[in-house]
């Protein structure tokens, strides 16, 4: 094995181990807590999407990317005015 080939597969596996060390350990470990507290709109597009329920995912995605549409004007409109001012 020649030592970049080493050095590349050293770091992929580094870069799998601290992605597996950011998950959240207690939505690893109550798979969305008690009553699917820990649950996040984007797990429950993935879990509509996985059981096959691609219109009601779509339409969770679509909702969510619009309200992030609207927030983000409203957050670039304040910054434009912090900065005349």
């Amino acid at each position: 094995m020649i030592s970049s080939e080493l050095i590349t597969s050293v770091h992929r596996t580094r870069k799998a181990l601290i992605y597996i060390r950011q998950s959240t350990p207690h939505q690893v470990l109550t798979n969305g807590g008690p009553g699917y507290v820990t649950e996040t709109v984007y797990t429950t597009v993935f879990k509509e999407f996985s059981k096959g329920r691609y219109g009601v995912s779509t339409a969770l995605s679509t909702m969510l990317f619009i309200i992030m549409i609207v927030l983000g004007y409203f957050v670039i409109r304040l910054m434009s005015k912090a900065d005349e001012s």
